[in-house]
């Protein structure tokens, strides 16, 4: 009796979730009103384009930089095909590959781990500053 109770529960409390969830994803997708208020509100304006500067420079552009710069020049110093060795004798093990491989996927993570966790902390930092202005 007590399990059927709790299940009875858990559906109600999921169904009162999904209802949120979904009435603020109807309400956020009501970008007219966002028009609106920037229209009427110089500073929301000019915050909502710095947020928008923020975000879509640096983050954007750090990962075209990842996938456009960083990823052909690490496939370039570190191989993924035997073909591209000015030496045979090196693939003929096999275990160079899994190196590189290696060496290719944690030099990425650094790169995660020291620009794009920062520099999301800094943005959400720094637009919380900004929504204090505001």
């Amino acid at each position: 009796m007590e399990n059927s109770t709790l299940i009875n529960l858990l559906k109600s409390k999921s169904k009162q979730a999904l209802l949120l969830w979904l009435e603020g994803f109807r309400e956020a997708c009501c970008l007219h009103r966002v028009v609106v208020l920037c229209h009427r509100s110089r500073k929301l304006m000019i915050r909502t384009g710095q947020c928008f500067l923020l975000n879509g420079f640096i983050f954007l552009g750090s990962i075209c930089v990842l996938y456009s710069v960083m990823t052909p020049t690490l496939l370039w110093m570190l191989p993924d095909q035997c073909s591209k060795f000015s030496s045979q004798e090196l693939c003929s093990a096999g275990g160079i590959l899994k190196l590189y491989s290696f060496l290719r996927f944690g030099l990425v993570q650094l790169l995660y781990v020291f620009w794009f966790y920062p520099l999301y902390v800094f943005s959400i930092i720094l637009s919380n500053i900004w929504y204090v202005f505001l």
